[in-house]
């Protein structure tokens, strides 16, 4: 996560600095004063806005890069120093550009960021600690792609009461003649990825029902945000994604892939319709961010809010399709690639090197927010986690490494296999361990394959999902009748961690879902029942 941090702050300087074009001179008494003068003059909404943005992911990010034993607040007050320095030097540097317009005033407005950055970063860090600590399962990269999107809908986040304003916002649903078909679908897509991520966003909790009233909130938000308009488009999307959502999407056990083929094509589409051809090819511009630094700052800031949502999306979608790190990272970037080589040959678009960029640093902070959360879990247990009390908390999922020695690479290429924390009696887990000792495999292998035949068994002959979550059920709640009834004369909980393949990941988050226990819970009932059937088998 430092490398993050460090890696955002050259951004912003590149950034600052564009397009470095220093003239050297000594600076006199009264181009210092002219300076110093700057941070009382009036500055537009755009240019606010894009000071507070640029620098928000600095605060949030040198939040999220403490080592678990820093204080919080001692980080929070290095983040905001280390910030307002470093934006001053930038607006020093930016006295030898004469193209540049140095303002005093942008550094208070970065400082703004960063403190609102960091103030956003203290509860993730304390939601992904706690998230280790309790095992709940939180998922922190859906719950980032979701607030890009929804900052693209409703930046600059001002409301306004005004009458005037409301009816401005309202008026263009009136052109129904300037809906864009390609701007519809992707809308669309965009808010049915969105569903999908709020059901990984906390697993098992089923969030994706939730879908309806965010995007119905996102149209009512943006009536009262200034500057925000409600288009056919976008209405037209949202709607026709609620209907998608409740009759195909939700019913569908595996979804990334029509998801990642329809954001695909529909970035494609938009990105290069109205596909007519150019009379000469275009030239592609190879400096990086030149369409970020010029124009409104506004605009910008919700172009760069969308971009991380979609590329992001691609990249995460195959992650949980299974494919590795560095393959998620090629083909995203591939795909983007072609679109902008694509768009040297058609009208109405500018090719350019930044949008492969962005897919790469997404897939990188998406890789180095996995990593966090890895580290709080891997902190927590190296911490102790075992219960002295009869009662031991549930797990949950985590996209961590695993205690088997296993790093993240191993882990990616073992096609994304969920990691799943378990609370086991002392009986259950000496029993595990004995077990695996004797397949000479390791316990979470050996946990592996009790569940994948509790679940085989279960779905023998049955091709309904439904019904496989069903039979599962009864299956561990008739048999699991042994070693669980001991947990009160356990001297504890062991906490094991259990990689499991993603299929039998999803029917288990089911079978928590509609049994209302945890899926710690349910893992629990499976390994009690396979023991209970091989006690009573072996006499």
């Amino acid at each position: 996560m430092n490398k993050l941090w460090l890696g955002f702050a050259a951004i912003a300087a590149y950034g600052s600095i564009y397009p470095f074009d220093f003239q050297f001179q000594q600076l006199d008494p009264a181009a210092w004063q002219a300076f110093i003068d700057t941070c009382c003059q009036e500055t537009s909404r755009g240019d606010i806005l894009g000071n507070v943005v640029l620098f928000l992911p600095f605060g949030y990010l040198g939040i999220l890069a403490a080592g678990p034993e820093t204080r919080l607040i001692r980080q929070f007050l290095m983040v905001c120093l280390l910030g307002v320095v470093f934006a001053f030097l930038l607006q020093v540097a930016q006295l030898y550009l004469p193209s540049r317009d140095e303002n005093l005033q942008d550094v208070i407005w970065n400082l703004l960021g960063i403190v609102v950055g960091g103030a956003l970063g203290i509860p993730s860090r304390h939601l992904m600690r706690r998230a280790a600590e309790q095992a709940t399962g939180l998922q922190l990269v859906p719950w980032i792609l979701i607030g890009s999107w929804l900052a693209y809908r409703l930046i600059p986040f001002v409301p306004s009461i005004d009458f005037q304003s409301i009816k401005d916002s309202v008026k263009p649903l009136l052109a129904v003649g300037d809906l864009s078909v390609p701007g519809t679908a992707y809308t669309a897509v965009a808010w049915l990825i969105v569903g999908y991520l709020l059901n990984l966003g906390l697993p098992g909790k089923r969030l994706g029902r939730l879908l309806p009233l965010l995007v119905l909130g996102s149209f009512g938000l943006e009536v009262l945000i200034v500057f925000n308009v409600l288009t056919p488009s976008n209405v037209a999307g949202g709607i026709i994604a609620i209907i998608l959502h409740w009759t195909l999407f939700s019913r569908l056990r595996r979804v990334e892939l029509p998801l990642l083929l329809c954001l695909l094509t529909t970035l494609a589409w938009s990105d290069l319709a109205p596909f007519i051809l150019r009379a000469e090819t275009a030239d592609f511009n190879w400096l990086p961010f030149q369409g970020f630094l010029g124009g409104s700052m506004f605009v910008n800031a919700q172009s760069a809010a969308e971009k991380v949502f979609a590329y992001g999306s691609i990249v995460y979608l195959l992650l949980r399709m299974g494919a590795g790190g560095w393959i998620s990272l090629l083909a995203a970037t591939a795909w983007v690639a072609g679109i902008e080589v694509g768009q040297t040959y058609v009208i109405n678009h500018t090719p350019e090197i930044t949008d492969p960029l962005l897919v790469i640093f997404a897939a990188l902070a998406i890789f180095a927010v996995e990593n966090l959360a890895g580290d709080q879990v891997r902190s927590h247990a190296r911490g102790g986690e075992i219960t002295r009390d009869g009662k031991g908390p549930d797990g949950g999922y985590s996209s961590a490494s695993h205690s088997d020695g296993h790093t993240a690479a191993d882990h990616q290429r073992k096609h994304r296999a969920m990691i799943q924390k378990v609370n086991l009696n002392a009986t259950q887990a000496e029993l595990l361990d004995q077990l695996a000792k004797e397949m000479q495999v390791s316990v979470s292998e050996a946990s592996r394959k009790i569940i994948g035949s509790a679940i085989e068994e279960a779905g023998r002959e049955t091709p309904n999902p439904d019904e496989l979550v069903r039979r599962l059920r009864d299956l561990t709640l008739r048999g699991a009748a042994g070693l669980i009834t001991r947990e009160n004369e356990s001297n504890g909980w062991l906490a094991r961690e259990i990689e499991l393949h993603p299929d039998h990941y999803e029917v288990l988050q089911e079978l928590s879902a509609e049994s209302g226990s945890s899926i710690s819970r349910v893992i629990r009932r499976i390994i009690d029942r396979f023991f209970s059937q091989l006690e009573s088998e072996t006499g």
